[in-house]
């Protein structure tokens, strides 16, 4: 990948340590199998209340977030199913536009 593309590729991603964890509870969902859990739904929150206070709109949330699941759940070392890899990333889709919706009310 170019510099270029690498760039806008990353445009947008919350603070480092938001997204460490976020990838650390990422990380822990797919060698548990489990998509939903509260580390993950609170690292979920987090970064998308950081996020928001970048001022992105929901949609720009909700792509960054469900990039950065596919990121991770497309290393090599996870040999996550395609089929839980969809799972988890339309569970923090959900999550996503469930918190933008909190933090603008």
């Amino acid at each position: 990948m170019q510099d270029r593309e690498r760039a806008k590729h990353h445009e947008f991603l919350p603070s480092l340590p938001c997204h460490a964890r976020l990838v650390l509870a990422l990380e822990s969902a797919i060698l548990s199998h489990c998509a939903s859990n509260p580390r993950l739904e609170a690292a979920v929150e987090e970064c998308v209340a950081d996020l928001t206070a970048q001022r992105l709109t929901e949609e720009q949330i909700v792509s960054t977030m469900t990039e950065l699941v596919d990121g991770v759940a497309s290393a090599a070392w996870s040999r996550a199913p395609s089929s839980e890899a969809k799972a988890l990333a339309a569970t923090v889709a959900e999550w996503s536009a469930a918190a933008c919706r909190r933090l603008a009310s």
